[in-house]
């Protein structure tokens, strides 16, 4: 019990002893600051001079702070702002215009003593692009009028596969004014353009272009009304399946340096020709011309495969009120056919005949005889 009473009696007097050493105020004098370090002198060199001490910054007023004892009373212990080659430029600090000239300027601009005189385009200059463009309007309707003239000829059709196509070339000139294509230095070049549109014999087709350069060697001079011409051959060879029918296209234009049109020489590059189009088939396609719907109708119900190339060959033969007939016809045989090789040549052959990409399956074609029946019953009175 005694002992518990002098352990708590020393407590106090410890805690009180604390507290009066926190209240006493310690001052810089109190505190030991280490020695500092002597100078050291370089022969040659003067000594190097103590640096000022300078007062700590107030650390701003805190707006915040109120009327908290103490809260003006406060030093920041650094400066961050200590460098000498620091500018502080503070609020209320602005660039004056006096302060954008405190040297003088490099002059770039020299004033002249008058106004200078702004020369014009010459009358000569002026003449040279209206010709320029008064020839270029001429050239343009030049090119136009012989492009409505050119044409590429070929001999009616059907044609057969592996054979030679000839191929006729003119162009008419429609003014009276003696009119010349003027060569570029590899001569007047004639580029020809023919275009193969593929049709297989049991479905799908497809497109194949091909390209042929000619040098033309005649010079190409017409008098009012005279018409240029000129021949090529074209091989009507394919590599791979031949398929069942082709649909040939031929374009071609005639590329040049210049023309003149009375003397005046013109900036006109080339002639365009209308194309021509024609049907070819394989060889023995002769036996199918005399009656090809009576020949197609009784190829539909053949059980061989190899005659399916031989309806197409037929739809190509027919003539437009044949063409109708004939899809009539298949439309209604459609489901009767012997084999389903057989029904996809027959879509084929519709989509050849109607120009329709509806597909191969027989049930597509079906649904558009039903729309088709319904359309016209809905326009009947």
């Amino acid at each position: 019990m005694l002992m518990s009473r002098l352990s708590s009696l020393v407590f106090l007097l410890l805690a009180a002893f604390l507290v009066a050493c926190s209240q006493t105020p310690v001052g810089p004098e109190d505190v030991e600051s280490p020695p500092d370090l002597a100078p050291v002198e370089v022969p040659g060199q003067e000594p190097m001079e103590e640096p000022v001490e300078e007062e700590p910054m107030l650390f701003p007023e805190d707006p915040l702070a109120g009327d908290q004892e103490g809260a003006n009373t406060l030093y920041y212990p650094e400066d961050p702002f200590a460098d000498p080659n620091a500018e502080i430029m503070g609020p209320g600090s602005e660039v004056t215009y006096e302060s954008m000239w405190e040297r003088e300027p490099e002059r770039i601009l020299v004033e002249l003593e008058a106004p200078p005189e702004i020369p014009t385009p010459d009358e000569d200059f002026i003449r040279r692009g209206s010709e320029m463009a008064l020839a270029r309007l001429k050239a343009r309707a030049l090119t136009e009028e012989l492009s409505r003239t050119a044409k590429v000829s070929i001999p009616k059709g059907p044609h057969t596969m592996g054979s030679i196509l000839p191929v006729r070339f003119e162009v008419q000139n429609p003014y009276g004014d003696r009119v010349e294509l003027l060569p570029s230095v590899e001569g007047l070049i004639l580029e020809l353009d023919w275009t193969v549109e593929r049709w297989l014999a049991v479905t799908g087709h497809d497109r194949v272009v091909r390209h042929r350069y000619f040098k033309v060697g005649q010079w190409f001079v017409l008098d009012g009304g005279q018409t240029f011409v000129e021949f090529a051959d074209l091989p009507l060879v394919l590599e791979g399946d031949p398929g069942a029918v082709w649909v040939v296209t031929v374009d071609a234009r005639i590329r040049c340096a210049g023309a003149t049109l009375d003397e005046e020489v013109l900036p006109v590059h080339q002639i365009d020709f209308r194309a021509s189009r024609e049907v070819v088939l394989p060889k023995g396609w002769q036996q199918f011309q005399d009656d090809p719907y009576q020949q197609l109708e009784a190829l539909v119900t053949s059980p061989a495969e190899e005659v399916d190339r031989n309806l197409l060959v037929c739809a190509a033969l027919l003539n437009r009120t044949q063409a109708y007939r004939a899809v009539d016809m298949l439309l209604d045989r459609l489901e009767e056919a012997p084999h389903a090789r057989r029904r996809l040549t027959m879509t084929q052959v519709l989509q050849w005949l109607t120009d329709l990409e509806i597909g191969s399956l027989p049930e597509d074609w079906l649904r558009w005889r039903e729309a088709r029946k319904m359309a016209a019953a809905s326009e009947s009175p």
